[in-house]
């Protein structure tokens, strides 16, 4: 094997490595006051709990896109079979409002080659209910975000999921 070949394997297998799940078993859930959330990668993606409006600062920090660390978060929430490859789950009040905003595009430098494309930040409400899964994904296309809310549902060991409906959420005053 020449030395090229070798560094091809071992970037190939560093990779792999990083594209694993982590299991978050000391996340406090209670089904009777909790709803769970599962966020994809792809755009930056803040929640903003227990409101219908989205402030300029501040949020939690739910995804953002990453190279390095490809690990999901997961905390024990069933897993439907177009589910896609890379996401991160989370407890959120359920009965309360979640607002959850994305953000695409802007200016950024990749090595001598800086990036400019279209910036979209768009905002979306929905009220989980609690002792339910849903998955909330964003998809970019072109410079536009488009978003979906499903709710999940295991029976005998099947997942299923349906449209929850969702909200267009403003700024706050």
């Amino acid at each position: 094997m020449t030395k090229f070949s070798g560094l091809i394997v071992s970037i190939c297998l560093l990779l792999t490595a990083c594209a694993h799940q982590k299991t978050q078993p000391d996340v406090q859930y209670d089904p009777a006051t909790d709803a769970r959330v599962r966020v994809y990668f792809g755009v930056a993606t803040k929640f903003f709990f227990n409101t219908t409006c989205y402030p300029k600062h501040g949020g939690k920090a739910a995804t953002k896109p990453r190279v390095f660390n490809l690990a999901n978060t997961t905390i024990g929430m069933p897993v439907p079979a177009d589910a896609e490859r890379y996401y991160d789950e989370y407890v959120v009040k359920g009965g309360q409002p979640l607002t959850t905003s994305f953000t695409v595009g802007g200016r950024r430098e990749v090595g001598n080659v800086v990036l400019d494309t279209p910036y979209d930040s768009r905002a979306w409400t929905f009220v989980p209910q609690a002792g339910a899964d849903y998955e909330i994904v964003s998809v970019q296309e072109k410079s536009r975000i488009r978003f979906f809310v499903r709710r999940l549902y295991l029976k005998d060991g099947i997942v299923s999921a349906e449209p929850e409906p969702f909200t267009s959420a403003s700024r706050c005053e």
